[in-house]
């Protein structure tokens, strides 16, 4: 039998770095989890903030969510 891996809640600081790239794409933002950049990127009308480490912290201005795919 498979088990579904529970959601990561988000910390408080991890939402604040996420809207805060969102708002100013030019701003250099860390990430909290790796220490890592967060990468803008615009898709469409939208766009999205990803971390480049492997099942870390993004989000996109339709909403924040994290990544828990072996992708």
């Amino acid at each position: 039998m498979l088990f579904k891996k529970k959601h990561k809640k988000l910390t408080q600081p991890e939402i604040k770095a996420i809207n805060n790239k969102l708002a100013y794409p030019e701003a250099i933002v860390f990430c909290p989890r790796c220490g890592k950049k967060l990468e803008y990127f615009p898709v469409g009308n939208a766009a999205e903030v990803k971390c480049p480490s492997r099942n870390c912290i993004s989000g996109s201005s339709r909403g924040i969510y994290v990544r828990l795919t072996d992708d």
